[in-house]
């Protein structure tokens, strides 16, 4: 049933109020939809304010029939309905930055919802968050819309487009292991379920996804060649290509040749070069590294450290650095260069044998200092 109204007030200014029947999906009692408005000033117009509120009305009806009327309604059922995509962790994640991102605006009903409004919640954290934060939770938004109109709770998406200004994030600070804690740190864990993420990940330069993704089949045996050519995402569960957008091949030595064949034989048949280790599936090998550095007394780094400490020690026994950018599948050579500075730390002490050659005096002052005679004299 619909009703549609208009009525003129004393004043002379008109009410329009639109009434549809709709029942609840969950109690099966009617519950009406209305949308009023009222001050309008001419006939015509309560006309036409009458034809949007309809509209509107039939919106919130088709939605409220679907089981979704609120911003909160529709993330909670998304969240449930994307349950089978997304690791228990990662959903946990997916739903957090929802219910933060959206908050201002979760009580509000979905059809009322606008570009503009989406694009101002992202104006606080602007300042404090990471772009590629930003673009990730903008994605998320973008996908729970998305759902919400192919479910009909929406006609458009006013998330489809929306865009916001980006503000550029100074650099994580690199860390890389010295030689003698890698050292360290590997021959310690041999019987760790992460050694050979761990070995692996250093003799390589490989990045988390890209050795998840790594299979016996991009491992060429007889000429000890391993092909790193797919990333996994370990939020969304995709598979896409390198960081780089290309695959790079690299001939590995002969102890990671030996590791390959030994898990190879210990496989069961798996395609997959590294064990599938829920941590590490998870995203979560950085903890298991920081509590073996703990147990060791080592600086604690996070995982990508594996990584740069596979380029930093590639450098420091003289490598070209653009041999390393392919090695490491860098897309630009100023990325490799950043990590030069990393050398530093494994130089530490480098000069100190220089000091006996060229004492310094027992008191070094200005007193003691030598004056050369001038080149003029």
């Amino acid at each position: 049933m619909k009703e549609t109204h208009i009525k003129k007030r004393s004043d002379g200014k008109y009410i329009v109020r639109v009434v549809i029947a709709t029942h609840n999906p969950k109690t099966g009692d009617r519950e009406d939809v209305v949308r009023s408005q009222s001050g309008i000033s001419t006939l015509g117009e309560a006309r036409n304010v009458r034809i949007r509120k309809v509209i509107e009305a039939k919106d919130a009806a088709e939605a409220k029939k679907k089981g979704v009327v609120t911003i909160q309604q529709g993330i909670d059922l998304f969240v449930e309905r994307r349950g089978h995509e997304f690791a228990p962790s990662s959903l946990v994640g997916l739903k957090q930055n929802l219910d933060r991102y959206l908050d201002p605006i979760k009580s509000l009903r979905v059809t009322t919802i606008t570009r503009s409004q989406l694009e101002d919640l992202f104006a606080p954290h602007q300042e404090r968050v990471a772009t590629a934060t930003l673009d990730r939770v903008a994605t998320n938004i973008r996908a729970l819309f998305k759902f919400l109109q192919e479910r009909g709770a929406i006609q458009e998406n006013p998330a489809q487009f929306i865009k916001f200004k980006s503000k550029k994030m100074p650099h994580k600070k690199l860390t890389a292991m010295s030689q003698g804690d890698i050292q360290r740190l590997l021959t310690s864990c041999v019987d760790h379920p992460f050694y050979p993420i761990f070995f692996i990940a250093y003799n390589t330069g490989a990045r988390s996804g890209e050795l998840a993704e790594l299979k016996f089949s991009d491992f060429d045996f007889e000429n000890n060649i391993l092909t790193i050519g797919r990333n996994l995402c370990k939020i969304t569960k995709t598979v896409k290509a390198p960081k780089s957008g290309f695959a790079r091949s690299l001939h590995v030595n002969d102890g990671l040749a030996k590791m390959i064949k030994e898990l190879k034989l210990k496989s069961n048949g798996s395609e997959y070069i590294l064990p599938r280790e829920k941590q590490f599936m998870r995203g979560e090998s950085a903890k298991v590294l920081r509590a073996i550095q703990r147990e060791l007394g080592i600086p604690e780094t996070n995982f990508h450290s594996l990584r740069a400490s596979f380029i930093t020690h590639l450098l420091l026994a003289r490598v070209p650095v653009t041999t390393v950018q392919h090695i490491v599948g860098h897309a630009d050579l100023k990325t490799t260069q950043e990590y030069v500075r990393l050398c530093a730390s494994d130089l530490v002490g480098a000069t100190d044998s220089l000091q006996k050659n060229s004492p310094l005096p027992k008191v070094f002052g200005t007193e003691n200092v030598i004056s050369f005679p001038s080149l003029n004299g």
